[in-house]
């Protein structure tokens, strides 16, 4: 059975997921709740070319997935989800605007701390339309050196990292749109982003309790 606070995140989730995304900004994201440091993005940009380590998790259904088997298929764009964050929440719908307009040609994979029935609630509410993977260790998470969310890794055919941002904003999902393209071959989408925050901006840590949220906020 599903914990109260279960029912509480798909709540939040589904108002999240049915608003346009020109309201997203008066939600609060023009607020960075926890700003991306100067240390988080060279550590980030010193990831550039190495070997993206390799999993095999669960996803939302069950199946086995490994990054392995999905690099077969083309470059893959890593998102890093925090169940009931509210950045993983407002930065959602253009993920799955970037996932869809590159279908075929980049494939994109979430991966959440959380189990197979938060995994399921969280990709149904926020009609994600790719594979989000439960991750309830934190093994692959700090194999990716990634403690808030939402950390977002491009990964080439070839299995090394290309780029990685360490939250998002405007500027870094047009970024990720033109590195897409590059990678994938073939024009970027172009897309303003509309509604995005301005300022870059992470979110809550992984598999733990955030000392800086209040409780309105992890709510």
């Amino acid at each position: 059975m599903l914990s109260v606070s279960a029912v509480l995140v798909l709540g939040a989730s589904a108002l999240i997921a049915f608003r346009p995304a020109g309201t997203l900004q008066s939600e609060g994201t023009a607020d960075v709740r926890h700003p991306v440091t100067a240390e988080m993005k060279l550590d980030a940009e010193s990831r550039r070319g190495e070997k993206a380590p390799d999993f095999t998790l669960p996803d939302q259904d069950g199946r086995k997935v490994s990054l392995a088997g999905l690099l077969k298929e083309g470059p893959q764009v890593l998102v890093m989800t925090k169940d009931g964050c509210p950045c993983s929440l407002e930065s959602q719908p253009y993920f799955n605007a970037l996932a869809t307009a590159y279908a075929g040609r980049a494939g994109f994979i979430g991966l959440i701390d959380a189990d197979l029935p938060i995994a399921q609630l969280y990709r149904q509410a926020n009609l994600v339309p790719y594979p989000l993977l439960s991750e309830t260790k934190e093994t692959a998470f700090r194999a990716y050196r990634a403690e808030q969310s939402v950390y977002v890794f491009l990964i080439g055919r070839d299995g090394r990292i290309r780029h990685v941002w360490p939250g998002y904003s405007r500027a870094m999902l047009q970024e990720l749109d033109q590195a897409i393209a590059e990678e994938a071959g073939g024009a970027p989408l172009g897309e303003s982003f509309e509604g995005a925050t301005e300022k870059m901006t992470s979110g809550c840590y992984f598999f733990e309790e955030d000392p800086a949220m209040t409780p309105s906020q992890a709510g």
